[in-house]
This record gives C-alpha cells, sequence and structure tokens, in this order.
C-alpha cells in the first residue's frame, strides 16, 4: 500500500511540475535562456559562437530537459504506480497509456492561452517518447529475460 501511495504521489507531482513549466510565459523561458546560453558560449566556447548556434544549443536544451526528461521521469513513476497493483494488470497497462497521452496533449494544449507560447506536434511526440521510453525498456528487459 505504501508503494502504491508513494508513486501515485510522485506521479502527481511530477505531473504538476510539468503542468505548472507550461504556465510559464514565453518571455520567462527567453530571459532564461539566454542568461544560460551566454554562459555555455562563455565557459565551454569562449564566446565564439554566434546567437544562432547559441539559440540552437539553448534550444535542443529546453526539448531535451522539459520535455524528454521530465515526461521520461513522470513515465517512470506512473508505471511504477501501475505496476504496483497486483490484478486487473491489462487495465492499468490502459491507464498509465492514456495518461500519457493526456498528459503530453495538456501540457502542449496549456501553451494556447500562454503569451509566447505555441503549442506544437513534434512537442507531443517528444513528451511521450519520454514518457513511454523507460518504462519500454523496462518490459522489453524484463520479457527477453524471462525466455
Amino acid at each position: 500500500m505504501a508503494r502504491k501511495l508513494v508513486f501515485g504521489i510522485l506521479t502527481l507531482v511530477v505531473s504538476g511540475i510539468i503542468v505548472f513549466t507550461s504556465l510559464n510565459t514565453g518571455d520567462t523561458y527567453s530571459s532564461a535562456g539566454s542568461e544560460l546560453g551566454n554562459w555555455i558560449n562563455q565557459v565551454f566556447f569562449a564566446s565564439r559562437l554566434n546567437m544562432a548556434e547559441v539559440s540552437a544549443i539553448v534550444g535542443f536544451g529546453g526539448k531535451f530537459v522539459g520535455h524528454f526528461s521530465l515526461f521520461a521521469l513522470d513515465g517512470v513513476f506512473a508505471y511504477l504506480f501501475c505496476c504496483s497493483f497486483s490484478k486487473n494488470k491489462g487495465l492499468f497497462a490502459a491507464i498509465f497509456i492514456l495518461f500519457g497521452i493526456f498528459m503530453s496533449i495538456a501540457g502542449e494544449t496549456i501553451q494556447v492561452f500562454i503569451d509566447g507560447r505555441s503549442p506544437t506536434f513534434v512537442d507531443v511526440v517528444i513528451d511521450y517518447s519520454g514518457y513511454l521510453l523507460i518504462p519500454a525498456v523496462i518490459t522489453l528487459y524484463q520479457r527477453l529475460n524471462r525466455a
């Protein structure tokens, strides 16, 4: 019972962080991205990168951290929560899949109403890929070791 509760709470906390970050304006991210990009340029590239290159690095980092990694963490906790139930595995597998789809679409749909943000289908795919990656690897590993 305690495992279910812990994994359920962790899933909701990470999902809440995803929703919270979706509510930030584009200005918040552009100013933070500019500062981080300038720091990366100075420290790792001795200020030799032009603004387009710095922007590309920051964009990749935002996609990887903000989309893929947060959703991967959410997927792990949701997977562990669903696996903690011994009965109705099929039902909880469906809940796991639907929850990931819901969170991926919700995180982007929220951005329609936020200044300076715009949802993209690519971001939904990145989000859902992150959500499914680690649980898929764990499931594959378990199935291959059973055979």
